[in-house]
């Protein structure tokens, strides 16, 4: 190999370390950075782990599972949920004058837990606008009944409204 040919090789070496040098430090501020960010971070939520009292916040948690747990109609047997569904339903429309009134069960979903979420549904003839407070009559009955669906003709004013009624199903053993 010639004396100019050793030069540019060497040369040639002498800028690749110094590009390989500078990519390190380069990857290596880019990894502090990261590192530092993940640091910020981590404080972060150990500071707001700190700061909860989670002893309350599950108390919380329970007394609202408990609140909205009162409200589920309860019985020993689906039959006898839907039963009282459906009486309370019938019911909150009587107390409101509704004209040929139907109401069925359409659909039970049972869930884990003895938990039962009834589709029940009311059709009506509305004449004497009667439909708000059939609403109002339903939401005061013994277990929770919540309108999901309501559908109104003008023309002959006939309407549907269909409620979610959860149950827990507790057996009487």
């Amino acid at each position: 190999m010639t004396a100019r040919a050793q030069l540019g090789l060497a040369i040639f070496s002498a800028i690749a370390c110094i590009y390989a040098l500078l990519e390190t430090g380069d990857r290596s501020n880019q990894l502090d950075q990261e590192l530092d960010l993940a640091r910020r971070q981590l404080a972060t939520r150990e500071a707001a782990l700190e700061q909860r009292d989670w002893a309350n916040l599950a108390g919380e948690a329970a007394q609202l599972a408990d609140a909205v747990e009162a409200r589920f109609w309860r019985a020993p047997t689906e039959g006898i949920a839907s039963a009282r569904i459906q009486g309370a339903i019938e019911a909150a429309a009587r107390r409101v004058s509704l004209a040929g009134s139907r109401v069925s069960i359409v659909r039970a979903q049972s869930l884990p837990g003895g938990l039962v979420v009834f589709e029940a549904e009311l059709s009506a003839q509305d004449r004497a606008g009667s439909f708000a407070p059939l609403l109002e009559a339903a939401a005061s009955a013994d277990g929770d009944l919540r309108p999901t669906f309501i559908d109104w003709s003008a023309s002959n004013r006939r309407f549907t409204v269909r409620f979610l009624a959860p149950a827990m199903i507790e057996s009487d053993t």
